[in-house]
């Protein structure tokens, strides 16, 4: 194995930043890939994988939710405030998400 160190400035700092950001890939193994003429791959937006996997919790809890109320035809008052509290917990996480893409534009 062989160091070698390389002196970037600028804009060539810039762009190498935005690519390791968008390829997911550390500075080192981006610059490999480049020198091999590799085709760099941009990750999958990590936010958009991890709505998906809170809408998909969601959906499974509200689901379980509403099994009871499908059973006995009819919502207790029990059932209406865990309903009451899934719903609140989405909106809250809806919320969340547009804080985090208001604050990346």
């Amino acid at each position: 194995m062989m160091s070698v160190s390389v002196h970037l400035y600028g804009e060539d700092i810039g762009k190498l930043e935005e690519l390791t950001e968008r390829t997911g890939l550390s500075r080192a193994e981006l610059i490999r890939k480049l020198i091999r003429g590799e085709k760099l791959k941009e990750r999958k937006n990590i936010d958009l994988m991890l709505m998906r996997r809170d809408v998909d919790m969601m959906t499974g809890l509200l689901r379980a939710s509403l099994s009871p109320v499908n059973l006995k035809g009819r919502a207790s008052d029990e059932d209406i405030k865990r309903i009451e509290m899934l719903m609140t917990g989405i909106r809250d996480k809806m919320s969340s998400w547009e804080d985090l893409w208001s604050t990346q534009r």
